[in-house]
């Protein structure tokens, strides 16, 4: 499968798949780009939110129109009883 190992100081690591993102019924860059929505809206316009995207040699942040299929990788906070 397709994507980027990302590695932390501390030796954790997060695989994310390339998996592309979806367009109305187009998919594009399926197994050579990954874009996964963050929490953050666009301060500038409420159809924006920021997004981390990446490819085999780079990576950042950008902010996109809300109606693009990105992917999203859920996090739970821990849980205290």
């Amino acid at each position: 499968m397709n994507g980027r190992l990302f590695t932390a100081a501390n030796g954790n690591s997060l695989f994310l798949p390339a998996a592309g993102y979806r367009d109305d019924s187009d998919l594009n860059y399926a197994g050579s780009w990954g874009l996964y929505w963050s929490s953050s809206l666009n301060a500038g316009s409420p159809y924006g939110a920021w997004d981390f995207y990446f490819g085999s040699d780079f990576y950042g942040m950008y902010y996109d129109y809300r109606g693009y299929g990105f992917s999203v990788r859920p996090v739970c906070s821990s849980r205290q009883n």
